[in-house]
């Protein structure tokens, strides 16, 4: 399940031009997602979106509250 997440996840940002297709798993999971000046609220709803459906969970947007610290890898962990 979680590594359904992190491709989802890597898929979404790939598309979004956040990051770039030659991303390692490792460097993925330590992204801070709101360090990005890339990522807006339309890429944070698309991921919400995706992993509703993967999750098969109503997902809150308090799985992504914003943090100094708050990876890919603790928001998988959060909703797996």
């Amino acid at each position: 399940m979680k590594k359904k997440i992190l491709s989802l996840i890597k898929k979404i940002l790939i598309s979004k031009r956040v990051i770039k297709k030659n991303i390692k798993s490792e460097e993925l999971l330590k992204i801070n997602i709101f360090e990005n000046e890339k990522v807006d609220s339309l890429v944070l709803m698309s991921i919400i979106s995706e992993l509703e459906s993967v999750s098969k969970k109503n997902i809150n947007l308090g799985y992504f509250k914003i943090k100094k610290n708050q990876t890919v890898e603790k928001i998988i962990n959060k909703i797996s």
